[in-house]
């Protein structure tokens, strides 16, 4: 399919393929000459300005034996565009080689969507990671890093200092294990500019983990609009208080789906009281929306939950429990 394409392409004519500004390649899951298939459609295109790459089971596209990579033939493809916008995917979870990833967008100045979805980035050999030029990426979808301290973020972070507006973690970025507050070190510096954040403090299973390790990161939010968080990483107790000081916050959905604990004796929910809901709701003055985690349905009592469902239809608040 990948050949025919690019035949087709190319038969065109260049001012056919020069005309192509949006691309979206599927790789199948076998087979040999994957990377250099899904390299021939690329290099066709090379006024693309934005780019998919959707496999069926990770990036294996390197040489025999060299696992976790996109091959050299897509790499040296994808290095002489210039995208503004990419999105890799994978059906399957799949790791890329961080070092491999650098390398290619360090030649994208004008990126600004970078999206990885079910693929985690991982430093394999431990190399010295290379810092990347300023991109003016304003959007970021990433699995949270792999290693203890940080480093796969800090270069696209850094990168991004002054443009980064939305982060996302499109796996849950869980806080126990290696503690969040080394491993996500460096969203605490972007903090203050996002308008968006989310995918932080939610869970893998249906422990409750104590911790603060994102408590620095939610005490740096200043403009943000949308904040999507789970339950661990903070005190429960703490969190409303803090966040209805935020006077941009529009949406906050409060929520963990992977908790599907009715032991609430080793789950401190009751922390978050009915009484915290309405000052929110009073208080936060941008507030649109508002979600708490379902299991309040059980933690709360009928008249206190009906309180807070009152308040929040008097103030035009969309309020609910997911």
């Amino acid at each position: 399919m990948a050949e025919r394409l690019a035949k087709q392409l190319k038969a065109g004519g260049r001012s056919t393929r020069d005309k192509v500004r949006s691309l979206s390649v599927s790789i199948e899951a076998n087979g040999g000459g994957r990377s250099k298939r899904a390299a021939a459609v690329v290099s066709a295109c090379s006024q693309l300005k934005t780019l998919e790459l959707v496999v069926v089971r990770g990036f294996y596209l390197g040489a025999a034996g060299k696992t976790n990579q996109l091959g050299k033939p897509l790499s040296q493809a994808l290095k002489k565009l210039s995208l503004k916008t990419f999105v890799a995917r994978s059906l399957k979870t799949g790791y890329l080689a961080t070092i491999e990833l650098l390398d290619v967008w360090s030649n994208w100045p004008q990126l600004q969507i970078l999206t990885l979805d079910n693929i985690r980035t991982h430093n394999f050999r431990q190399h010295a990671l290379p810092s990347l030029p300023p991109l003016p990426l304003t959007r970021l979808q990433l699995p949270p890093p792999i290693d203890s301290g940080g480093s796969e973020l800090a270069p696209l972070l850094s990168s991004a200092a002054d443009t980064l507006r939305h982060l996302s973690f499109c796996h849950p970025a869980n806080c126990y294990g290696i503690p969040a507050t080394q491993r996500f070190a460096p969203v605490v510096a972007v903090a203050p500019q996002l308008l968006s954040l989310s995918g932080i403090g939610k869970s893998y299973s249906s422990v409750f983990h104590a911790s603060e390790d994102w408590w620095p990161t939610l005490l740096a939010l200043r403009d943000v609009q949308e904040l999507f968080i789970g339950t661990n990483g903070y005190k429960l107790d703490a969190i409303l208080p803090l966040l209805q000081q935020l006077q941009r916050l529009a949406i906050l959905n409060i929520s963990d789906s992977n908790l599907n604990t009715t032991d609430y004796s080793s789950f401190p929910l009751h922390e978050i009281t009915s009484a915290a809901a309405l000052d929110f709701i009073a208080e936060a003055p941008a507030l649109q929306h508002l979600t708490l985690p379902h299991q309040l349905g059980k933690v709360w009592t009928k008249e206190e939950l009906a309180r807070v469902e009152t308040s929040a239809e008097e103030k035009s608040v969309r309020f609910t429990l997911g």
